[in-house]
């Protein structure tokens, strides 16, 4: 693993971190404001607020620590962990914005 990658996957994923947080904000009150949803969906809404950017950073202090102990470029895979979660997100908000 090389520094400059790691300081650039970084970065990227911290980038990352704050649009999701933009995107869980926004869509969320773009839905909330237009539909009347139980304390469930609400509660779902809410913690995705704080788990997609979080599970960005966690990713990304997670490869750092593994370039810290040197380990292999396998590490570099665990920035891809945010990616089901904003698809599951996505699909989520997708479904409940079309129902009546």
């Amino acid at each position: 693993m090389t520094l400059g990658w790691v300081i650039a996957g970084t970065i990227a994923q911290l980038m990352l971190g704050m649009m999701s947080f933009l995107l869980v904000a926004f869509s969320a009150a773009g839905i909330a404001n237009g539909k009347t949803l139980n304390k469930l969906q609400m509660a779902s809404l809410n913690i995705a607020l704080y788990v997609l950017p979080a599970s960005c950073f966690f990713s990304a202090g997670f490869v750092a620590w593994r370039y810290y102990q040197d380990v292999t470029t396998s590490a570099y895979s665990w920035y891809l962990m945010p990616a089901p979660f904003i698809g599951l997100y996505l699909v989520y908000a997708i479904r409940l914005n079309s129902k009546n």
